[in-house]
């Protein structure tokens, strides 16, 4: 019998996928959008051409996206609650960046976030003008 991969696993999988391509040094940060849909949480990843650690008008300047820019999630996997589903998706992305292949690619721009609809955005990590990378915790 075959194992089902974990959420996380997913992710992993995923964004090595996503990242495996160089991204355009144009993207200033990253932000993932979490959509609900009928059976499923649709999880988009983006890079953006602005950043602004201060204010979320930035996760919308949407301009690359990976050539497999979706990843569904069955709402089981949360409990079908987006907030549920944006906590996991929280770990798994902080998982990702202490051990993922291409984590230097998601890490070396100005920032990350993960972006609802109803719950607006949540700042993973940035980098200030030093060149220290902030990165909050779990």
């Amino acid at each position: 019998m075959r194992k089902i991969p974990t959420f996380e696993e997913q992710v992993c999988a995923w964004l090595d996928d996503c990242l495996k391509n160089e991204i355009p040094t144009d993207v200033r940060a990253f932000a993932f959008g979490i959509n609900e849909r009928e059976l499923c949480f649709v999880i988009e990843l983006n890079g953006t051409s602005e950043f602004n650690h201060n204010c979320s008008s930035w996760t919308w300047s949407e301009f690359w996206h990976p050539s497999n820019p979706k990843l569904c999630v069955p709402t089981t996997v949360s409990c079908g609650q987006r907030k549920r589903c944006s906590m996991r998706l929280k770990v798994a992305i902080m998982d990702y960046i202490k051990s993922g292949i291409y984590a230097q690619r998601l890490t070396n721009r100005e920032g990350i976030a993960i972006e609802t609809l109803d719950e607006g955005f949540e700042l993973i990590s940035y980098t200030s003008l030093a060149p220290r990378r902030r990165i909050f915790n779990q």
